[in-house]
């Protein structure tokens, strides 16, 4: 991580991260169980459901500072793939959005059971 990622407002999650934290978590879970993780997500952390996209399998929450993209990725029936983008309305990040990033991924870990990070790496 250089100087620069901590100022960064708009940070996201994917397979060849650098950081272990923001690389894609995958679980073993089905998509409709991993849908609901997410949404008791929000509702846990008091964020507004904007949009639950069960076409491209992506869900839209928010807060007045912020908000969140959560794709969830079906590699079989039973075994699936989360990646996450957060987006800070502010014109720095100061770290913010890793955080709310690690915070979702520790939430996700105690409501699914957890398989490994970068699987495809």
């Amino acid at each position: 991580m250089s100087f620069f990622d901590f100022f960064k407002n708009h940070i996201e999650t994917k397979e060849q991260a650098s950081k272990k934290t923001l690389s894609t978590h995958y679980f073993v879970n089905n998509y409709s169980q991993t849908k609901a993780a997410v949404i008791d997500y929000a509702n846990h952390y008091k964020y507004a459901i904007k949009t639950v996209d069960d076409t491209y399998k992506e869900a839209f929450i928010e807060k007045p500072k912020h908000h969140i993209i959560f794709t969830i990725i079906e590699i079989n029936p039973r075994l699936t793939a989360v990646e996450v983008k957060v987006a800070y309305k502010a014109m720095f990040g100061m770290n913010r959005p890793q955080k709310v990033i690690e915070q979702t991924y520790e939430y996700l870990k105690t409501k699914l059971k957890f398989k490994g990070v970068s699987l495809n790496r």
